[in-house]
Order: structure tokens, then C-alpha cells, then sequence
């Protein structure tokens, strides 16, 4: 009899020690208790997990070990797998000497001879940094989520091989359209403006594999109809090859940014109005008022200068002297005027009006300017030719000022559907970084007026090298296209 029972007593000291040594190169921690509950046996990696030392587990308690609160929550966990359940389960639980944690447990009842759950073995697993970084997951999806609704924008991936365009946001919301009408690729493009989908197609084409990113502002048809801005980023993935996979990006509604920036647009354009307004009206009054006030004295030295006495030389000289000057006074007053408002863009047009002022100006500040022209049309919008002119004037005005040289060279020609004002000096040149601050460029109202007829204007200079102003304005739809050139 007593060899049965030391033959029980190794037996089970074999299994405990495979247990051991099978647990100790899984990692894990494994316990086992008694139906009275507490601890038969656990190996290292338990006693690692609870910050216990193994001699102060094995024969205790269960409570003493865990503590009260986490003996309470496990408790229901504890009588399910004494009724022969086996039982899994993740909680979180504030355990004695370790604090709050995350746990995954397996609880799988032992048995008697008879069948009976006598106790169990416990598998436990500390997922404590996977639920935190669940967590951290979960908020940032949380935080995107709020950010693409509030910032109106919507996370995409279209595939090569299928044409399927995801879609990872809440679109239908945002946009106000629904996911299946732009289920692909192709149907994306149909509801694109046609005006926008060549651009798209023009834009895409230069995309390879050095220079994977684009960016472009597009119109999108909602389902009722209306049309949204939005603007579409875009990154393409190539394999090893060279063929295009898939491309990822974010799309963002800024049909509000696009309103702004017409209202904006639109303030300045009546900004502007007003300001040309006020020059014709100071115009009109320099050559209606002063301009004849002018006169008047001229004439009227002219009749003192004739009936004065010979005798009187020096007083001859002086009124001599005051012709000259009153006569200065009007052709300055006279250029004044036309600089102001010149009517001579709606008679001679825009070639005569720039050769004109390029005349005289360069007659009054005794500089040399050669103005060329090429393919101009003889008739254009007046507020083409009215912000070339204007963009001319300010341009030669601040290339005398800073340039520091006495030639200067102005050309108009037409590019494609596109008219070009391009004014060189070959003088100090400036660094273009900091034209915002270089008040004599006048860049900001340059800008506005360049804006207003949907043209661009680039600024191009080097310290010691000169300055070129170029502007290019869209003209073919609004000349037709077919319209005579200018010989002016």
C-alpha cells in the first residue's frame, strides 16, 4: 500500500516537473488550484507575473496572494469551472502588489476518479500593453474620425488592377454623396467637371515612380446635383517594375475656402474699381480745373511778357523764366492725367496706350525703354487690358526706382491662348524671398489684379543678375480666338 501511494506521490511530482519545464518554454504563466481554493502549484513565470516569490503562492489562499478586490471580481470565474466548465475570459482587475492589469485567462477543471472537478489549472496571460495600445488606437481613430468630420475629408484607396476606389471616412455625411456612386475609378472621373477631369488626366500624366505625389483641386458632383470643390492628394505605388498598384490619399471639401476666396476675389475686384474710379475723377479734375487754371497763366504771362518795357529786361527774363516753368507744370499735369486714366486704351487699344506711355515716360525720367509686341489682338476685355497696363506702369515705375540702370525692355505677345506682358532690367536685382516686404514692388496689388482676370504672375531676380516680371493672362475664350493683331 505504501508503495502505491509513493508511486502516486512521484508520479505526480513527474508531471508537475514536465508541467514546469513545458511551461517555462512557453512563457506563460500557469497555476494550479484546489477546489478549496488555493494554490497547488505554479511555475516561475506565474510567480513573475504577480511580483510574488513562488514559496509565498504555492499552499496559500487564493485571496491572500491576489487580494481582496480581484478575488471578489475572479470569484464567479472560480465556480464555473468547479461545475466541470471550462471557462475563458479577459478582465481587468486591481491585483495585490501589482496594481490595476489586463488579463486573458483559461481556467480548465481537473477531475477526481470520479469525475469530479476537484480544482483547476490556470493559463494567464498579462495583456495590459495590448489593451493600452487598443486603446491609443481606438482614441486616434476616434480623434481622425471627428478631425475628417469637422475638417470635411475622407481617406481613399483605389487599386490598379480592379478600378475599385475605397473609401475609409464617413463620405456620405460629409459630402452629402453616396459611396456607390464612386465605387471606381471610373465612376469618380464621370463626376468630375469635364473642365477638371482633363486637367486631373494632364496632371496624373507626369506621375512615376521618382515623383509619386500630386495634388490638385477638383469639382465633384453631389447626388443632388450641386457641384462641391474638393481638393484630391494623392500618393501612387509602384513595384519593383514600375507598374502602377494602387494610389492612396485624402480628399477634403473646400467648397467654403473656394466661396471665400470669390468673395474675397470679388471685394478686391470692387476694391480696385473704386480706385480707378478715384483716379478718373482726379483725372478729369486735373485736366478740367488745373489743367485750364494752368493755361490761363500761361497765356496771361504770355500778355504781361509783350506789354512790359524793354527797358525792363531782368523782369522780362523772369517772366520768361515762369513761361517755361508754367508750361512744365501742364505737360506734367497732362501726363499725371493720362497715368491716372488714360481714354486712350479704348481708342488706340492696348499696344498704342503701352508704346505711348513707354514714350513718355522714358522722355520724362531720361531713361531708354524698348517695348516690342507680337500676335496681339486689336480688341480685348477692358479689364485684360486695363491690369496689363496698370501691371506695366507700376512695373517700370519700380525697375527705374531700384534697378539702378537706364534700359529697360518691355514685350506683349501672345503665348497659346494666353497674353504676355514680360518686363526685364539687367540691373541689382533683389532676393524675391522678400518681395512681400520690398514695398516698392507694389506685389500685392500686382497680384490682385492679375487674380481678377485668372492669369499668374511670377517674379524672377538674383542679387546682381536683374529682374524679370512676367504675366500671362487667358485670352482665347474671350477673344474667340480668331481676332486681328494689333499694328499699333
Amino acid at each position: 500500500m505504501q508503495a502505491v501511494e509513493r508511486h502516486e506521490i512521484d508520479w505526480q511530482q513527474g508531471i508537475l516537473e514536465t508541467l514546469e519545464l513545458v511551461t517555462k518554454q512557453m512563457g506563460v504563466a500557469v497555476s494550479r488550484c484546489s477546489d478549496d481554493l488555493r494554490y497547488l502549484w505554479a511555475n516561475q513565470e506565474y510567480a513573475n507575473w504577480i511580483q510574488r516569490p513562488l514559496n509565498e503562492i504555492v499552499g496559500r489562499p487564493i485571496v491572500d496572494v491576489l487580494g481582496k478586490e480581484a478575488f471578489e471580481g475572479l470569484l464567479p470565474h472560480f465556480r464555473r469551472v468547479l461545475t466541470g466548465e471550462r471557462v475563458d475570459y479577459e478582465r481587468e482587475a486591481n491585483f495585490q502588489g501589482i496594481g490595476r492589469r489586463w488579463t486573458s485567462a483559461t481556467y480548465t477543471p481537473t477531475l477526481d476518479a470520479n469525475g469530479v472537478a476537484n480544482g483547476w489549472v490556470a493559463v494567464v496571460l498579462d495583456i495590459t500593453e495590448r489593451k493600452l495600445a487598443e486603446e491609443v488606437l481606438r482614441r486616434s481613430e476616434e480623434r481622425f474620425r471627428l478631425a475628417a468630420h469637422v475638417g470635411k475629408m475622407f481617406a481613399y484607396e483605389w487599386d490598379a488592377d480592379t478600378d475599385v476606389f475605397k473609401v475609409l471616412g464617413e463620405i456620405p455625411e460629409i459630402f452629402g454623396i453616396k459611396k456607390e456612386e464612386y465605387a471606381t475609378g471610373k465612376l469618380m472621373l464621370a463626376k468630375m467637371h469635364p473642365d477638371d477631369r482633363q486637367r486631373l488626366m494632364a496632371e496624373v500624366a507626369g506621375i512615376c515612380p521618382e515623383k509619386p505625389q500630386f495634388r490638385i483641386r477638383i469639382r465633384l458632383t453631389r447626388s443632388d446635383g450641386t457641384l462641391i470643390w474638393v481638393e484630391k492628394n494623392g500618393y501612387w505605388v509602384f513595384n519593383e517594375q514600375g507598374r502602377l498598384l494602387r494610389i492612396v490619399g485624402m480628399v477634403i471639401d473646400i467648397t467654403e475656402s473656394k466661396q471665400s476666396e470669390e468673395i474675397v476675389a470679388s471685394v478686391g475686384g470692387r476694391l480696385i474699381e473704386a480706385q480707378e474710379e478715384e483716379r478718373r475723377r482726379i483725372a478729369r479734375e486735373l485736366h478740367d480745373d488745373v489743367s485750364q487754371k494752368l493755361a490761363m497763366l500761361t497765356v496771361g504771362l504770355e500778355e504781361l511778357a509783350r506789354i512790359s518795357p524793354e527797358s525792363q529786361t531782368q523782369a522780362r527774363n523772369r517772366i520768361g523764366s515762369l513761361l517755361k516753368s508754367a508750361a512744365e507744370m501742364t505737360n506734367d499735369v497732362h501726363a499725371l492725367s493720362h497715368r491716372l486714366h488714360t481714354s486712350r486704351l479704348e481708342l488706340v487699344g492696348l499696344v498704342g496706350t503701352m508704346k505711348s506711355f513707354c514714350r513718355e515716360f522714358a522722355e520724362q525720367r531720361y531713361v531708354e525703354i524698348d517695348f516690342t509686341h507680337s500676335d496681339v489682338p486689336s480688341s480685348l476685355p477692358s479689364q485684360v487690358s486695363l491690369c496689363l497696363y496698370r501691371i506695366m506702369q507700376e512695373g517700370l515705375a519700380n525697375a527705374v526706382k531700384h534697378s539702378g540702370v537706364r534700359h529697360f525692355d518691355v514685350r506683349l505677345e501672345r503665348v497659346a491662348d494666353a497674353l504676355q506682358l514680360t518686363i526685364r532690367d539687367p540691373g541689382v536685382g533683389f532676393d524675391p524671398s522678400t518681395t512681400m516686404d520690398y514695398q516698392g514692388l507694389g506685389l500685392i496689388s500686382m497680384r490682385e489684379r492679375v487674380n481678377l482676370v485668372k492669369g499668374t504672375l511670377s517674379i524672377e531676380s538674383k542679387p546682381g543678375e536683374g529682374t524679370q516680371i512676367q504675366v500671362r493672362v487667358p485670352i482665347a475664350a474671350q477673344t474667340g480666338g480668331d481676332q486681328k493683331s494689333a499694328s499699333a
